[in-house]
């Protein structure tokens, strides 16, 4: 007899705990499937800091790496810009890999749109201490590097020369967000035309000398232009790039 309520209380916690793992199961598919359908959202005030914790928080950063690394996601763009808030060593690992192996072509206007937010992601990363971040935006911007990186990127794009300027651009405002002493030096060589990471390219000394505005303004060291101005992007106009900064920022959109 005792023998029998005891096999009946092995059965009945068995039950209960194939229960408990079908629900976890299931709430953690329903939470996968909500961090997607809010990464599809059009954010028409821009993307935040506050949305960004708010909608998504830290513990949704495995879903969305696996958004980005996911190349039928149509948006992209939304993932590089929420990772710029909530990315860790993680993200810069995931978000350079997604530079050094772009979509085959990137001729759909948001997946150019992720490749040119992903450094500036990275310095927001790099102000949160992360050293590799910041390291890889150095070497984007370094002396004669021709972008590093970011040129086997820029091959893909229709205008591969024109596409890697913007991509250092990008680089440029990355190094503005991390707010480190080394970026600013970075900054700073490339706007008195000490440098310049590309011999033969676009003259970078006015996208660093907005850059140096922008890491003044974060940093308070200095009155500035918000951060999203539209003058702080590179004056390509049939490429579209003012479109940029309704892609991301403080008081932009992610469209």
């Amino acid at each position: 007899m005792r023998e029998g309520r005891t096999e009946l209380f092995r059965i009945a916690a068995i039950s209960l705990m194939i229960v408990a793992l079908c629900g976890g199961a299931s709430a953690a598919e329903d939470r996968r499937a909500g961090i997607r359908e809010r990464a599809l959202t059009t954010y028409i005030h821009g993307m935040t800091e506050e949305i960004a914790i708010r909608d998504f928080g830290r513990r949704s950063v495995p879903q969305l790496l696996q958004l980005l690394e996911d190349p039928d996601f149509p948006r992209r763009d939304n993932v590089v810009a929420i990772l710029g808030y909530l990315g860790d060593r993680r993200s810069t690992e995931a978000l350079l890999s997604f530079i050094d192996n772009p979509p085959k072509r990137l001729d759909d206007p948001t997946e150019e749109r992720a490749m040119l937010l992903a450094p500036q992601s990275l310095g927001q990363i790099a102000s949160r201490g992360e050293a590799r971040a910041l390291q890889a935006l150095l070497e984007m911007t370094a002396r004669e590097s021709n972008g590093g990186v970011l040129s086997r990127a820029a091959v893909r794009g229709n205008r591969p020369a024109a596409l890697r300027d913007d991509l250092i651009h990008m680089a440029l405002r990355g190094l503005a967000y991390s707010g480190a002493p080394e970026a600013r030096g970075r900054i700073d060589a490339i706007s008195r035309g000490r440098t310049n990471p590309v011999r033969g390219g676009r003259d970078q000394r006015r996208s660093a000398e907005s850059a140096m505005e922008l890491f003044n303004n974060l940093s308070g060291s200095a009155p500035s232009q918000p951060a999203d101005a539209p003058d702080a992007l590179p004056t390509d106009a049939d490429r579209g790039m003012q479109s940029l900064d309704q892609g991301f920022g403080e008081s932009s959109s992610v469209a």
